[in-house]
């Protein structure tokens, strides 16, 4: 009886250390750096002097942590996979807040995350020389502002459009999803590889729940990192000769100009071509034929749009035919 208990006891065990394997396979950690913000744009009486930093982190599933440190690079271990909002307050020697700095982090399973937030330091508030000379009405309190964190990362620019409306996005390597406010018009390229400073902003409800996931950004700068591919259009002139074989007179032939009019189209640059109204271009006569458009057609005579003008994006090389039709 006893051996039958040590055998049962072991497997659950065995069982446990499995368990506990599976589960620490499901987490992910962060290597959390604090970096101060450069006093040397500081004025001299607005210094201070860090002693140490509380770290808050919300998970997406409402998981959290919080952690004292005195270091400026700690790593956070066993954290849920997800996207991670932390919040840093860094306190002087006396426990004042002289500081803060937010940011977020996407945490995978069993890989080290590195997230850098920038402290900004706290200005002190100019106190009057003399007395107010009216007792002061009551104002509400107003939330507090969360400070905005300057973030430095690269990624790639998706554009995410539809027929009413769009906006774009740059996904960072980092993990995180930005959505710029001031995405500068030769940066709206789909694909296009970035590296960029800005300051990310969250959007919180009165409770302090977080509304929207993905960060609001505001460019401070950036550059492209990578040569944009580049492609050729070709639009075909369009000539009576080939509409109206059995035309005799002098062939005419229309050249259709595309805007922009570029020998080398970026990756993600949108076109417009309009195809040419020929319905006046043979006399009329009581049995004589009009012309009317039909379609677009590519090198290999697949239909690619009925609408004119045709709007495209450029993603390969094209080239591409107005096609037309007769009436009697």
């Amino acid at each position: 009886m006893k051996k039958v208990t040590s055998f049962v006891s072991l497997i659950a065990l065995v069982l446990a250390v499995l368990a506990c394997d599976i589960a620490e396979e499901n987490k992910g950690s962060i290597e959390l750096e604090m970096s101060l913000e450069d006093q040397s744009e500081v004025q001299a009486e607005e210094t201070a002097i860090v002693d140490s930093y509380f770290v808050k982190g919300t998970g997406e599933n409402g998981e959290t942590f919080s952690i004292r440190t005195a270091a400026g690079i700690v790593v956070i271990p066993d954290l849920a996979s997800g996207t991670w909002h932390i919040v840093v307050t860094a306190v002087d020697v006396d426990g004042n807040i002289v500081g803060d700095g937010q940011g977020s982090a996407a945490v995978t399973p069993g890989v080290k995350t590195s997230l850098v937030i920038i402290i900004i330091f706290v200005r002190p508030t100019a106190v009057p020389t003399s007395p107010p000379t009216a007792e002061p009405t009551a104002q509400p309190t107003a939330a507090p502002v969360p400070t905005p964190q300057i973030v430095k990362d690269t990624g790639t620019v998706r554009l995410i459009y539809s027929t009413d409306s769009g906006y774009e996005e740059i996904i960072g390597e980092s993990g995180v999803t930005y959505r710029p406010i001031n995405l500068p018009d030769d940066f709206k390229i789909d694909g296009l590889r970035v590296a960029f400073t800005g300051y990310i902003r969250y959007i919180f409800a009165e409770d302090g729940i977080l509304m929207i996931k993905t960060p609001l950004l505001e460019i401070i700068s950036i550059r492209k990192i990578e040569p944009v591919p580049c492609y050729r259009l070709s639009v075909a002139d369009v000539c009576l000769r080939d509409i109206l074989p059995t035309y005799t007179g002098t062939d005419i032939c229309i050249h259709i100009v595309p805007e922009p009019d570029l020998d080398c189209y970026p990756y993600g640059t949108p076109v417009r071509i309009k195809a040419p109204d020929l319905r006046n271009l043979i006399p009329s006569t009581p049995i004589g034929p009009v012309i009317y458009f039909s379609h677009w057609e590519d090198q290999n005579g697949a239909i690619i749009s009925t609408s004119n003008p045709l709007e495209l994006v450029m993603r390969k090389d094209m080239k591409i035919a107005a096609k037309y039709k007769l009436a009697w």
